[in-house]
């Protein structure tokens, strides 16, 4: 949606960016930071994107998954509108045959039209269904951290996350 709606734009147009709403700082084999606060810990990082989201999530899921001490489970649940819009794909799909158990991946289209014959994931919104099976269980030792647009983190994932149980939930 962001790329569409950039390259439509005319020379002069404007465009209001919002900033992102904090830092969350992967220090490895599990410890990170938010903002300047205290040194966490976890056991499992799960990563809710939507579209272009996912970028500041892989290069956080690519630390964790190519260090060989690292032991730090990742979940993944990628939302996009259409199948031809899931961005790095191919590097997703790489990391998963590469790590197995240890990363979780699963995608979700909301224009269920559009996907191919193969397409073995998920058509609709985001649900309570998907967080629960592709994210990890709540636990005092389990982060949560999503990165897309308002209404997808703040009406559709971050209530059903706190009915789950989650409460160390971040967004970018």
């Amino acid at each position: 949606a962001m790329s569409r709606h950039l390259g439509g734009l005319g020379v002069g147009d404007t465009v209001s960016l919002r900033a992102n709403r904090g830092e969350f700082s992967y220090l490895g084999r599990g410890s990170y930071r938010i903002d300047e606060g205290t040194l966490r810990r976890a056991n499992s990082l799960g990563f809710i994107c939507a579209g272009s989201g996912i970028t500041p999530a892989l290069q956080i899921i690519r630390s964790i998954l190519e260090d060989p001490g690292d032991e730090t489970e990742v979940w993944l649940l990628y939302s996009n509108k259409t199948e031809k819009d899931i961005l790095a794909r191919e590097a997703i799909d790489a990391l998963a045959d590469r790590h197995g158990k240890r990363f979780v991946r699963w995608y979700s289209i909301t224009h269920a039209q559009s996907r191919s014959k193969g397409w073995r994931y998920s058509t609709g919104r985001v649900t309570e269904w998907m967080l629960t099976l592709f994210m990890p269980p709540p636990d005092t030792e389990t982060c949560i951290t999503l990165c897309g647009p308002y209404g997808f983190v703040h009406e559709c994932c971050i209530p059903v996350l706190e009915d789950i149980g989650h409460s160390n939930i971040f967004t970018f």
